[in-house]
């Protein structure tokens, strides 16, 4: 079976202006778990996800540091730690969308998506076609096609 035949082809979709709260309302009265993040042409140049706004009620991880000499050394870097504050701090989702898109095509068979999604650890992947936004395929709609 193939991604076209499963897929959502009336996509709910959000665009980098808007708010936060607005991303919040839209999957909660669509019973949804993220939303790809579409510019002006349909292009795909994000997704936001519950998981993102989750962010909003937690306290960032402070890195491990030591002190040397008066200083301060991070142990392991701090990207985890900006990537949480900028999640915190954010008010559009432009500061809150990951920009590393993962997608598919509608003539993928979804055992691939089914693996990617279980790999990934998503919930949801875009379906696009000619740089387009043609659908959205979900943990949901793969799991349907047991009971069909």
């Amino acid at each position: 079976m193939k991604v076209k035949d499963i897929m959502t082809k009336e996509v709910i979709v959000v665009n980098k202006e808007n708010t936060i709260k607005e991303v919040a309302h839209k999957l909660i009265e669509n019973k949804i778990t993220c939303m790809p993040v579409v510019d002006e042409a349909n292009h795909v140049v994000g997704v936001i996800s519950e998981k993102d706004l989750i962010y909003k009620e937690i306290d960032p991880s402070m890195p491990a540091t030591v002190e040397y000499l008066g200083g301060i050394i991070f142990l392991g870097g701090t990207d985890e730690y900006q990537e949480e504050l900028r999640k915190l701090t954010a008010t559009k989702v432009e500061q809150m969308m990951s920009k590393e898109v993962i997608a598919v095509s509608q003539d993928e068979n979804i055992h691939e998506v089914a693996r990617m999604l279980v790999d990934k650890g998503i919930n949801s992947v875009p379906v696009i076609e000619q740089d387009k936004l043609v659908g959205i395929v979900s943990s949901t709609d793969i799991v349907k096609t047991l009971i069909q």
